[in-house]
């Protein structure tokens, strides 16, 4: 019976995690490769998230990091490593700011934050999504009272709902945000 690798630690090595640079640019940039590897001084080898799980996951933790900071869940992007004796992103994100969506450089510890820090932002976003769609389905029924007097005790939990999802995780979302934004602070 196969066991299922369902961690970061059981699916990958941290010398596999240990990406170093990162280039994200938006899908279809229409900078040539050339221009890019001139701009930042480095090999840049692009990263297909078809091609490894390292890939696939990488793709994955950048776009649920980038969402976290408002960016829009379908962005379409292309990423490559960055190697050389001293990479720098600053000409090419000074030439080609529109397209650049960030540099990034990633060591196994820094990775695994970024992935639990918007991972677990994910999830209370979604439970407090939910506990406002229960408020406004609480509400809803509150208001069929006046039709229904058998519905009197959902009137009287009214405040409490509201208040419970008001203020449900709002506090851990933004301490998830900023996480998420200094483990994206580390540029190059």
């Amino acid at each position: 019976m196969a066991i299922a690798k369902n961690t970061i630690n059981d699916m990958f090595t941290d010398d596999e995690l240990s990406v170093g640079k990162i280039l994200v640019m938006k899908l279809d940039h229409d900078v040539p490769l050339e221009d890019m590897e001139r701009l930042t001084r480095a090999t840049l080898t692009e990263i297909d998230p078809n091609a490894t799980p390292l890939g696939e996951f990488l793709k994955e933790v950048i776009r649920n990091a980038l969402v976290v900071l408002g960016a829009s869940r379908w962005v379409s992007f292309e990423m490559y490593a960055a190697v050389g004796e001293n990479p720098n992103s600053m000409f090419l994100c000074s030439a080609e700011a529109d397209k650049v969506i960030g540099t990034y450089e990633f060591d196994a510890d820094s990775i695994k934050r970024l992935h639990n820090a918007a991972l677990s932002h994910k999830k209370i976003a979604a439970a407090r999504n939910a506990m406002l769609r229960a408020k406004d389905a609480h509400n809803e029924l509150v208001s069929l009272h006046l039709k229904h007097p058998t519905f009197k005790s959902f009137v009287r939990r009214t405040n409490a709902v509201n208040k419970a999802s008001h203020c449900y995780g709002i506090s851990t979302l933004k301490k998830l945000s900023k996480e998420v934004k200094q483990s994206l602070s580390k540029t190059w």
